[in-house]
């Protein structure tokens, strides 16, 4: 067997004994930090992410604070949504805002020419690529660069909703009425973000993270199976082919009604995020009852409010998560099961970061 990689995160993903448990956190670049929101002050959400000197400045700034394992590169899954010519803006206090909807079959003019002019839809997502190529020269050894996108499914209702989802309701309407639009759409997000994560991997990533942000919430058993899990399988498969040494992990926020549906996905990936609405025992057993998926690694799954509890509790409860991933056979990432909150108390995540690592590694 070839010896473990010096990276923890990278060896948990691998099939190795990890020389610590690994830690990285969601949403850990910006929104909690001091030295974030003092370059927010000066600059729009959308600037940050299209200045790579700036996003290689936050994907760095808690690197710098906490002990993590892994640095995910400051970026938004809605790049791709913005290339394809959605209009793409951030409104302060109330997050994305599309200024061209996706609700009919004329609506799709807008993405066909986005996609008929590559050289103009390219520089709205390459600043990801010079953002990683700055980042991966400052990390230390022992960081695992991760690069992101979302589903395509995640990214379309955002495209039809126009803004931050709540049912989708507008989406799934579309689905429902207009199957041929949805697929048609589903098809250049897919293409475009396969595209995206392969420039990501070529710029440095060591790790691609999916994000299914809101299938899992919003789709039933069936919608899923048929309207959001092939396009996943065509990435990864992608990824495959043409990365077969980068790790792959699935994150699925509300996925825990639907762990068995993924079973054509598993031998694909080398983890599985799981979110905090379920146990990590449950994810497991869940996930790993196929031979070919008993060395998937989890990660997860500490309640981002949990870091607002009193210390003593969340060590409790970070030392029951820890007690949980360590029983589970193929490896172990420690993670929160959603993004990290703007308040979040600094001092709880350096105690975290602390107690994980300090947790021996069985």
């Amino acid at each position: 067997m070839t010896p473990p990689p010096p990276k923890a995160l990278l060896a948990a993903l691998t099939g190795h004994t990890p020389p610590r448990t690994p830690i990285w956190l969601m949403r850990q670049a910006g929104r909690c930090l001091p030295e974030y929101r003092q370059i927010r002050k000066s600059m729009s959400t959308y600037q940050m992410f299209q200045r790579p000197d700036v996003a290689a400045e936050i994907s760095l700034q808690p690197l710098k604070r906490f002990d993590y394992d892994g640095c995910i590169v400051y970026a938004d899954i809605l790049h791709i949504a913005d290339a394809l010519g959605a209009g793409l803006s951030f409104v302060r206090g109330s997050g994305p805002k599309m200024s061209r909807l996706i609700r009919s079959a004329a609506d799709l003019d807008f993405v066909r020419k986005a996609r008929a002019q590559p050289e103009t839809m390219a520089p709205l997502y390459e600043c990801v690529y010079e953002t990683l190529d700055r980042v991966k020269s400052q990390l230390a050894s022992h960081v695992t660069l991760i690069g992101f996108a979302g589903s395509p499914w995640s990214v379309a209702t955002y495209m039809i909703e126009g803004q931050s989802p709540q049912l989708s309701f507008n989406t799934k309407r579309l689905m429902a009425e207009s199957p041929q639009v949805f697929t048609e759409l589903m098809t250049h997000i897919t293409a475009l973000t396969k595209v995206y994560l392969h420039g990501q991997i070529r710029a440095g990533a060591e790790v691609i993270q999916l994000f299914e942000s809101h299938a899992g919430m919003a789709l039933s058993r069936t919608q899923y199976s048929q309207m959001c899990l092939p396009y996943i399988l065509d990435i990864v498969t992608s990824l495959r082919t043409s990365s077969p040494h980068i790790p792959v992990i699935y994150y699925m926020n509300g996925s825990a009604g639907k762990l068995d549906l993924l079973q054509p996905l598993l031998p694909l990936i080398q983890g599985f995020g799981v979110d905090h609405r379920q146990t990590l025992a449950h994810a497991a057993r869940a996930l790993t009852t196929a031979p070919q998926t008993s060395q998937l690694t989890l990660q997860g799954n500490l309640d981002p409010m949990d870091l607002y509890a009193h210390p003593t509790k969340l060590a409790t409860e970070v030392a029951d998560l820890l007690a949980a991933g360590s029983a589970h056979p193929g490896g172990f990432i420690f993670n929160t099961g959603h993004g990290l909150t703007p308040h979040t108390p600094l001092a709880s995540l350096e105690a975290l970061v602390h107690q994980v690592h300090a947790y021996p590694v069985r």
